[in-house]
């Protein structure tokens, strides 16, 4: 007896056997508690949109202004395209070679392993599809929405709708081009050295290892040349729901990524929406004002986070950090 390795059935039945199901219990709202799941899915919804905004005041808004008029001074007076990378249905094909079949599917139902099996002339449509995406700088509101499961925080009370992690689905073929403009994103940005050596999230290479092995050494420096080492330690909370938007296009302005990669990005990031899902009820449709879904493009963050601490030189036994704003910066 033969064993096809691409026969994955017996797998998918041991699943439904031993995988352990999420119950949800009613959720309090604000106006009641929410019994049926559309009542539970609308209740996430409207949880979320309040996460997805951008952080509460105090502001400091003068450098919002100033960064707000950066934007639209850009946006008036575009820059010509040149220069632009197109996409190859050889490179189409090298991810679709290494995404996971078993990932599950966006709002467009079309799954990793269908995706995988589509014959060269689809290819061929998709990598035009992706080159006049690329030409005229646009990235599909088809693709910007999500669908978005909730999963519950552990030693948490369920019964309060802030208290799950979103996870969100997006359209497998959108994030094909997502990586598309990733690769092009990495590429300027290391031409460029715009990523500092200190930064290690979301880097390939570099992990939580290598970062623990760089501070020992460095608190190992300080103890053989008698100096005292400080530890300074920030939490972000709620990082990806919060992400300025604006704050991270002024950046890219700054850092002089090309036209036609910074107008795909600013396309990419407004009027994106999404819909919990619980079961297969959908919520009504959620705006996002802020933040970047995780399962998107997460390479943002690393540019968000670039010039937040980097190091001074100085005379000191003492190490000194510059802070500098990487988002609206909160007044004194």
């Amino acid at each position: 007896m033969s064993l096809n390795q691409e026969d994955n059935s017996n797998y998918i039945a041991a699943r439904k056997f031993s995988r352990k199901y999420i119950q949800i219990p009613p959720i309090l709202d604000t106006d009641g508690i929410k019994y049926t799941l559309l009542g539970k899915s609308n209740s996430f919804k409207y949880s979320l949109e309040n996460s997805f905004q951008t952080n509460p005041e105090p502001y400091d808004d003068v450098h919002i202004d100033e960064v707000n008029r950066a934007i639209h001074r850009y946006i008036d007076n575009p820059k010509p395209s040149s220069n632009i990378k197109l996409t190859s249905p050889q490179e189409i094909l090298s991810f679709l070679k290494k995404i996971n079949p078993r990932k599950a599917t966006g709002p467009d139902g079309i799954p990793n392993k269908a995706l995988q099996q589509i014959p060269t002339n689809v290819i061929t449509f998709i990598t035009k599809i992706f080159k006049k995406c690329l030409l005229c700088n646009y990235f599909p509101t088809i693709w910007k929405t999500a669908h978005v499961l909730m999963f519950p925080n552990p030693r948490q009370n369920r019964k309060l709708p802030g208290n799950y992690r979103p996870i969100s689905l997006l359209s497998n073929i959108g994030k094909i081009f997502e990586k598309i403009i990733l690769s092009r994103l990495k590429e300027e940005c290391h031409d460029l050295s715009i990523i500092p050596n200190e930064q290690y999230g979301f880097r390939a290479g570099h992990g939580c290892i290598h970062q623990l092995l760089r501070v020992t050494n460095t608190v190992t420096q300080g103890f053989n040349h008698k100096f005292y080492t400080g530890g300074v330690f920030l939490d972000a909370r709620k990082v990806f729901d919060r992400m300025w938007h604006n704050g991270l296009i002024y950046k890219l302005i700054q850092f002089k990524i090309p036209n036609y990669l910074l107008v795909i990005v600013i396309n990419y990031l407004r009027n994106r929406t999404f819909r919990v899902k619980l079961n297969h009820t959908l919520s009504d449709i959620g705006s996002i004002k802020a933040g970047t879904p995780q399962g998107s493009i997460l390479f943002q963050y690393s540019i968000q986070s670039t010039p937040l601490i980097s190091p001074r030189p100085t005379k000191s036994s003492i190490a000194s950090l510059q802070i500098l704003p990487s988002w609206p910066k909160v007044a004194p």
